[in-house]
């Protein structure tokens, strides 16, 4: 997003073993692989609005970020999507300082709507404590400032689907 590298999977290194990478637009130096060997298989990846930090999930469904300009080694952010969420599941903060996950479902590890700091230098919070259901969230959003957090939930009035921000 800022335009100043390209970041992309490849097989580059390992047949059929696709991991992350990052070369900057002018060509000036060669690929850089953002995701260790052993990490096995990248299945998907998003980038943070500032292209400073990119998301991306292994075979396994676990999450990690990343620096894209190779600064720092991935951080395994201890999240994980269950076969009930998707990568819609997700959102960054728009000044991309954290992620947003809609953790709900069966395997759902922290139940509810959760935030964290992309470097993973502070632990999950639980954002929607409106309810103890924490299937209760339907969606949410970030506004564009990042200071708000607004999302639905039936978590007052049963069957009924009400507004929450919270700061």
């Amino acid at each position: 997003p800022d335009g100043d590298r390209a970041v992309y999977l490849s097989d580059l290194a390992n047949n059929n073993v696709y991991e992350l990478y990052s070369v900057p637009i002018t060509g000036s130096s060669t690929p850089l692989r953002l995701t260790p060997m052993s990490s096995g298989k990248v299945l998907d990846f998003r980038l943070s609005p500032d292209g400073a930090w990119a998301l991306y999930s292994d075979q396994g469904g676990r999450l990690f970020s990343v620096r894209t300009d190779g600064s720092a080694p991935p951080v395994d952010l201890h999240w994980g999507l269950s076969s009930e969420q998707s990568w819609e599941s997700l959102a960054f903060t728009p000044d991309s300082s954290a992620l947003l996950l809609l953790d709900i479902g069966e395997y759902s590890t922290y139940g509810g709507l959760v935030s964290g700091p992309l470097d993973g230098s502070a632990p999950v919070t639980r954002l929607d404590l409106v309810s103890h259901d924490h299937s209760a969230v339907r969606s949410f959003v970030v506004t564009p400032d990042s200071a708000r957090v607004l999302f639905v939930a039936d978590a007052v009035h049963d069957e009924r689907y009400e507004l929450f921000w919270i700061e």
